[in-house]
């Protein structure tokens, strides 16, 4: 890949292109950015730190939101991602320390929001991470980088099922805007991170198309 890189740089050097920069693909299909000065950088890279400038995907796609405020539909919950969380590792292992998120959509007459459901394997779960506050922040960061932040409401639930050994707690967002409706589903999510009460936590997401494909069906 840098050998195609080196070579394109040249072509563009002996050109005497005045370009600043140039957008290129490499064999294996990354997005490049070339500078007349001989340097390189992944185009995702420097869309995040340094082309500001740009209008962010999600505000581009916006305007062609219009929610449906005659609809009341909600999605069943379906898993989000199943991991180990830190805290929880911390005291019982990796073996017993993983969570389960669920997520389902809904739109009560154009009022849209995500509901998260969090499963722990012990009866006490909000003992480890808390309850939901109304206000705390769970950011879900997009494929290319572009973090996408949705506040919790006022819906807190606890439940424990003594019978299975585990805990959970669920919240919904407050109502989405067209912004956030469009950045979510614009591209893949990759992470989210929850504002839990005792300390925010970071996971993977391993259902990355799952707000591309549930919110749409809801709006």
């Amino acid at each position: 890949m840098l050998r195609t890189l080196f070579l394109i740089v040249c072509i563009l050097s002996f050109s005497k292109l005045s370009f600043a920069q140039v957008r290129a693909t490499t064999e294996s299909g990354n997005k490049v950015l070339l500078f007349d000065n001989g340097t390189w950088q992944y185009e995702e890279k420097l869309v995040n730190a340094v082309e500001k400038a740009d209008v962010p995907v999600a505000v581009v796609v916006a305007a062609t939101i219009v929610v449906d405020s005659s609809k009341t539909v909600a999605t069943e919950p379906i898993d989000l991602l199943y991991l180990p969380s830190p805290r929880l590792v911390k005291y019982f292992g990796e073996s017993g320390g993983y969570i389960r998120c669920k997520m389902s959509c809904s739109n009560s007459q154009g009022t849209v929001k995500i509901l998260l459901m969090w499963e722990f394997p012990v009866l006490d779960g909000n003992r480890y991470f808390g309850m939901f506050k109304e206000g705390s922040l769970v950011t879900f960061t997009m494929e290319d980088g572009q973090k996408v932040e949705v506040i919790m409401g006022d819906e807190n639930a606890l439940d424990y099922y003594k019978s299975t050994n585990y805990s959970r707690i669920s919240n919904a967002t407050m109502p989405l805007t067209p912004t956030q409706i469009a950045a979510l589903c614009a591209q893949p999510c990759r992470k989210m991170e929850v504002g839990w009460r005792k300390n925010p936590e970071e996971y993977d997401i391993e259902s990355t198309h799952l707000l591309m494909d549930t919110l749409p069906t809801v709006f």
